[in-house]
């Protein structure tokens, strides 16, 4: 990693996002993780974003949004996350349960980064998102923001 990285989880169910955590942090454990229990807490954070938050501060290298999500499910947060002119060139990976072909298009009709579906079996999971983290974080060359803060 060219640097300590933040990765943001937006997720409902709190199982996976501390199953996330723990498989990161052990992975990589200089990555910070920023989890949000759904989309409406990651919306008071995104909205608070370079007022009283500074960007510099809370902004991710990438971002892992569930899709099947009670109110604002995955693709609202995905437009959400655009159209924040601090996110608008952060990756946003899906990491969803959901195999539905319809769904998997629909993601990558809307400019989404990619669509990775949340294996069930534990080791599989840990492969899946070892090389998820590793690619956007070690692989991927990603444009940096040049805000002034």
């Amino acid at each position: 990693m060219k640097a300590p990285a933040r990765v943001w989880i937006i997720d409902d169910d709190k199982n996976d996002i501390e199953l996330m955590e723990s498989v990161i942090t052990a992975y990589m454990p200089a990555v910070s993780i920023h989890s949000f229990n759904g989309g409406e807490a990651a919306l008071r954070t995104i909205g608070r974003i370079g007022k009283d938050i500074a960007a510099k501060d809370i902004l991710p290298a990438f971002i892992i949004l569930d899709l099947k999500m009670p109110g604002r499910d995955g693709f609202e947060m995905f437009h959400l996350i655009r159209s924040n002119e601090n996110l608008v060139r952060k990756p946003v990976v899906i990491f969803s349960s959901s195999q539905m072909d319809d769904d998997i298009r629909k993601c990558y009709n809307l400019g989404l980064n990619a669509f990775v579906a949340k294996p069930v079996n534990f080791d599989d999971f840990v492969k899946v998102l070892h090389t998820m983290v590793d690619f956007w974080l070690n692989t991927c060359e990603v444009a940096e923001d040049q805000q002034e803060e």
